[in-house]
């Protein structure tokens, strides 16, 4: 487009003049038809082209170049100053509104890569502005005495319109310098073989043919369906110029009107030059659909802030490393880096700070690497590294040095500097341990041990003997947990507790949660509930225990007859919606609320001070008993018991299990005994796994007992529909 040109106007004004001088003499000498015009007008061409590269701005020095040049050729070849003004003026009439038409309907130079283009190039150019150029032309003859109006008209318009037709879209292609690019590049032997064998077909057969017009077009159909469009309309371009010299030169007579055969001439090049619009056309849509695929392929592959692999492609790299490991016993390191203080970062100076961060570090970690070696950005502010060929330890002493280049790493941002830090976890690949999964979340999970044990820190993964290992486990667990609850696979147990004075007649029974495994095998709460805790699982737990006894089996319970209690943890403690939801569940539920106890343990009371006092004293106020579990473990203080009011204090079964060995334990239990009878609560000691034990309780003063020697947890419906309770045992209300 015109707009495009930034040089300066002279040099293309000389240009533009000397060959329109050189097509004017060429067309009016050379391509002469039988009235005594020019059967192709290559002139116009030039001139449009020039035009609609350069900027408004130049077009007067450009049209006064291009009147000039015209006006001298037109004296040249014989015309008075007068006539030949009035044949440039009648040039102009085509050029101006031809540049002017494609400047405004055609900026995105796109005028070959589609049906509709090329229909609206050809009539912006080549149809309509010629109309003008033709008519001012004819009237000129017609007013000189050279020709009347509608003998001049046809063949000025056929002329011009097959001139620019064919010479435009040349001139517009190859712009100025660059037309040497027609014998350069790959492409260029092609051209000139097949151009050559093209216009050589052509030259034999107009030797040998007397109307070759059909037989011509077909070297052209050939050669256009081999050569890119701006090479086929080279040749396309030179067999006109042939055959138009040709006929000029032959007896009109014998051959008919020269007009007729001029047209002929143009017609016979039609079926080559849609064929190349056609080719191009396709070659172009082939082109960027090659472009979207290459396109979607990379993003598939990269991400789009930093350019890095993502990690779908680091994950593909990451099985070249296993096959390798399998196959040639070698060893890999896998590093996962996540950034310290990129949150702060983010949400202080905003997301494009942090992402403009993220590309700076990108930069360094690829600077900093080996050609082998691999990184990817796995999302956020975690990148993963691969080190092919080495070890962990190898590893850790690259990770030390790529931590310090990320700590030292300064980024400035609107006048404040920040830094960050990172953390790296490295597992490594090798025979023994080569399952995908595993590997990226062994080093997740190195990465995380790294960010707890100290921030810029790095540790590696040890199978069985590291923490990260440990936390890996917990980790695993977690994941099972998830799945237990999703499929399904918790279930419930049962344990007794009956008052020391009377071994043997149950009071009620603690309700504990068990979780299958995909195995089937039961899982004690000791394997699960620690990680459950850790990753936030506990108040999904408990939402099913309390579903499961007070809702989905609440007919079975209450028919059943027996009083219980139900364990809620510190995390549901301090869940208002699940307070909410169990104050819900109570209100509804069959079971009277006599029979319905729950247990909190000592450290979640004390943690969800203001919550729990009022959620306690809302279950009381129902009817249901309350028991602090595991007292004496946590704070050891009975000064906060004065802010609630509990039905039982559980001793914590560390002082019950070594009373009989450890003299100081007997001590703590009369203790904690004697404090909850003057509170108004009754006790409760855990662990009882001896008759000895049982009765130093119940010496003590113990008021209820519970563990292996009382009875072992069995499942819930052993104990609904199995008729197990103690044998002989009446059951005693906990009023």
């Amino acid at each position: 487009m015109q707009s495009q040109s930034r040089q300066s106007p002279f040099i293309p004004a000389v240009l533009l003049a000397l060959l329109s001088a050189v097509f004017y003499i060429l067309s009016k000498k050379v391509l002469i038809a039988g009235n005594g015009g020019a059967a192709t007008w290559f002139a116009d061409a030039v001139a449009i082209a020039f035009l609609y590269r350069h900027r408004y701005r130049h077009w007067p020095l450009l049209i006064a170049a291009f009147l000039s040049a015209i006006i001298a050729a037109g004296v040249g070849v014989g015309f008075g100053i007068l006539l030949a003004t009035l044949y440039a003026l009648a040039c102009l009439s085509a050029v101006l509104p031809a540049a002017l038409l494609l400047c405004w309907f055609c900026p995105r130079e796109d005028y070959f890569d589609g049906l509709w283009p090329w229909a609206r190039f050809t009539l912006l150019s080549a149809v309509l502005p010629p109309i003008g150029s033709a008519a001012v032309g004819a009237a000129v003859a017609d007013a000189s005495g050279r020709g009347n109006f509608s003998e001049v008209f046809a063949p000025w318009y056929i002329a011009d319109a097959v001139g620019i037709l064919v010479l435009l879209p040349i001139a517009l292609q190859y712009r100025w310098g660059t037309l040497h690019s027609l014998f350069r590049g790959a492409d260029s032997g092609r051209f000139l073989l097949v151009g050559a064998l093209a216009i050589s077909s052509i030259l034999l057969i107009l030797s040998l043919a007397p109307h070759p017009f059909v037989f011509a077009s077909l070297p052209l159909i050939w050669a256009a369906s081999r050569l890119k469009l701006l090479h086929t309309l080279a040749v396309i371009f030179v067999a006109i110029l042939l055959m138009s010299t040709h006929f000029a030169g032959v007896d009109r007579a014998a051959q008919g009107d020269g007009f007729a055969l001029f047209l002929a001439v143009f017609a016979s090049a039609i079926p080559a030059y849609v064929m190349a619009v056609s080719a191009n056309i396709e070659r172009h849509r082939n082109a960027r659909i090659v472009e979207i695929e290459s396109d979607l392929s990379y993003r598939a592959s990269h991400d789009d802030l930093t350019g890095l692999p993502n990690r779908e492609a680091f994950k593909r790299e990451l099985l070249q490393a296993i096959g390798s490991a399998w196959e040639s016993g070698e060893r890999h390191a896998l590093v996962h880096i996540d950034l310290d203080g990129f949150k702060l970062i983010n949400d202080s100076a905003g997301h494009l700070a942090g992402d403009a961060l993220l590309q700076k570090i990108s930069r360094q970690l690829g600077g900093l690497l080996d050609g082998t070696d691999r990184v990817a950005r796995l999302g956020g502010d975690e990148f993963g590294l691969l080190f092919f060929r080495s070890t962990k330890e190898q590893a850790r002493g690259r990770c030390e040095e790529l931590l310090r280049g990320i700590t030292a790493l300064r980024f400035p941002w609107r006048g404040r500097v920040y830094g960050v830090g990172a953390s790296a976890g490295i597992t490594e690949i090798n025979r023994h341990n080569s399952r995908l999964e595993d590997l990226l979340s062994q080093a997740d999970v190195a990465c995380y041990s790294a960010k707890r044990a100290g921030r810029g820190s790095v540790m590696l993964y040890e199978i069985a003997r590291s923490a990260a290992a440990e936390q890996h486990r917990e980790i695993i667990m977690a994941s099972t947990i998830r799945e237990a609850l999703d499929r399904r696979r918790l279930a419930l147990s049962v344990q007794p507790i009956v008052r020391a004075a009377g071994v043997g007649s149950v009071d009620h029974y603690e309700i504990l949660v068990r979780m299958l495994n995909d195995r089937g095998e039961l899982l004690m709460p000791a394997a699960f509930i620690p990680a459950a805790e850790r990753y936030g699982l506990m108040l999904q737990v408990d939402h099913w225990v309390v579903d499961e006894i007070l809702l989905r089996r609440a007919d079975q319970v209450a028919g059943a007859g027996f009083s219980f209690s139900l364990n809620i943890s510190a995390e549901a403690l301090g869940d208002s919606e699940f307070q909410r939801h169990l104050i819900e569940m109570l209100e509804h539920t069959p079971i009277p609320m006599e029979r319905i106890g729950f247990e909190i343990t000592e450290t979640a009371m004390v943690n969800q001070m203001g919550r729990a006092s009022e959620f306690v004293a809302s279950l009381r106020r129902m009817g249901c008993k309350v028991a602090l579990d595991d007292f004496g473990n946590g704070l050891s203080s009975f000064s906060y018991l004065k802010a609630f009011a509990i039905d039982f204090i559980k001793i914590d079964g560390s002082f019950v299990r070594e009373m009989e060995s450890n003299p100081v334990d007997p001590i703590i239990v009369e203790s904690i005994n004697q404090v909850a009878h003057r509170l108004g609560a009754r006790t409760i000691a855990e662990y009882v796994e001896s008759a000895s034990v049982a009765a130093l309780l119940r010496s003590i003063g113990v008021d209820f007992v519970q563990g292996y020697h009382i009875g072992p947890p069995i499942s819930l419906e052993r104990l609904l529909y199995g008729g197990t309770r103690l044998e002989n045992s009446r059951r005693m209300e906990l009023g």
